[in-house]
């Protein structure tokens, strides 16, 4: 709870100064990069989320060197996907015209795009392997530690880009001001929890497993594909809005989706930790505690999340007018659109972390694939005949029809088959 609020504050501050501070076209710029951060978090290849299954699951029965292999494999297995990023990743940078490809019309826009792809591509790949100490904490049932380091990190974004707004407003110094906080408390939190916290899980060469590589894999690819998927059909909106309209509209329709990400992150932070939890639950096969944290976790998602999203139909326009002043006006149409993809979205995300914590993927990936292709397509035509809205509906038809009543669906008939042995929990089994 203290991260997100930390980030919402963040998000409010940076938003509030970089929008009258960069115009309508660099803010978009800034909004498309600094989202692609989401989109590129698939490229830990699953390894982090595998972690998060599997350390549960070894620590159940207390069994310590597995988990040491466990952790030092998948952090040298970043290491190596960081050095690999970072080749490739300049190369792009060298040959793709990133102005043209963000389809940017401003001069100074066009000017430091290319600046703005390379700070973003730099703190990326340096925070890569630190990302994983965060994966630690909830493998150990620990997220309130990890969610102190990320408020702290939300909190130095908010005074780097309270500092960068204040000497000279340019999109890759806000593009460093935001992403560096993060950067920076992932790093402390690795250097506490390695060196202070849990000294025995410090990751060493020599702990480095062939097996443990090979278990984190199975289940890493799995979910590699998987958030690759997610991040096409969900975090592929402001690229969409910038080629089929305009990198102006970009920030009108990131204004209104703000408020309700905060929701969908604020019911995320409760059901999180529920992923380990679950997943010794289900290494216990404590099956009556799991069903009633199930109906009770997906009870209080869908109450706060309709309650929080009606809040911000009704209130919007005060919310906006308070936050922006006269800078954006509030679209009642497309905030209840995206009220209607949030609620569904949240109730999607606790049956998926359902299934993550028993190591099912496959019949994830299938349908984020089905879903990814549908909404892009949706996407698309959707913003060339209705706009914005057009690109809220397309990915909530896409996601209801292909994600969220097929996962419902396919969790009642898998728990029951659990239950009574008939198949393993997990995918790697």
């Amino acid at each position: 709870m203290v991260a997100r609020g930390a980030q919402v504050v963040s998000t409010l501050i940076a938003v509030r100064l970089a929008l009258p501070a960069l115009g309508a076209e660099r803010y978009g710029l800034w909004a498309t990069l600094t989202g692609l951060v989401a989109m590129l978090s698939f490229a830990d290849l699953g390894l982090g989320n595998g972690l998060v299954t599997t350390l549960p699951q070894v620590m159940a029965v207390n069994d310590k060197p597995a988990g040491q292999r466990l952790v030092a494999s998948a952090f040298f297995a970043l290491v190596g996907v960081s050095a690999v990023m970072t080749l490739l990743g300049g190369l792009a940078w060298w040959l793709v015209p990133w102005a043209a490809a963000l389809n940017l019309k401003d001069p100074l826009a066009q000017s430091e795009a290319s600046l703005a792809v390379l700070a973003l591509g730099l703190t990326f790949v340096v925070s890569l392997p630190l990302t994983l100490a965060q994966k630690v904490h909830l493998g150990f049932q620990e997220g309130y530690l990890g969610a102190l380091f990320q408020g702290l990190g939300s909190g130095l974004s908010v005074i780097g880009v309270v500092l960068v707004a204040q000497v000279h407003a340019t999109v890759p110094a806000l593009v460093l001001a935001v992403i560096g906080g993060p950067l920076i408390s992932s790093g402390l939190n690795s250097l506490w929890l390695f060196g202070l916290h849990q000294p025995w899980l410090r990751p060493q060469w020599s702990n480095v497993s062939r097996d443990a590589l090979r278990t984190l894999w199975r289940l890493g690819v799995l979910f590699f594909i998987l958030q690759v998927a997610i991040a096409i059909a969900f975090l592929s909106d402001n690229l969409v809005i910038g080629r089929v309209l305009s990198p102006s509209e970009i920030g009108p329709y990131m204004v209104h989706a703000q408020p309700l990400t905060w929701v969908t992150g604020f019911a995320n932070v409760f059901l999180m930790p529920l992923w380990p939890a679950w997943s010794d639950a289900l290494t216990r096969r404590d099956f009556q505690w799991l069903r009633a944290s199930v109906r009770r976790a997906l009870m209080a998602t869908v109450l706060a999340t309709v309650g929080l999203s009606l809040g911000f139909i009704f209130f919007g326009p005060t919310l906006l007018q308070w936050w922006l002043g006269s800078a954006v006006s509030f679209d009642r149409s497309l905030a209840m659109s995206m009220s209607l993809l949030t609620v569904a979205m949240a109730l999607g995300s606790a049956l998926s972390i359902l299934l993550n914590a028993g190591g099912v993927v496959r019949f994830q990936v299938v349908t984020a694939i089905l879903t990814a292709v549908a909404a892009l397509s949706a996407k698309a035509v959707g913003a060339t005949y209705f706009g914005t809205h057009g690109v809220v509906w397309g990915t909530l038809g896409a996601y209801v029809l292909f994600t969220l009543l097929p996962t419902a669906t396919y969790v009642r008939s898998w728990l029951t088959r659990v239950e009574s042995r008939e198949e393993p929990a997990a995918d790697s089994a």
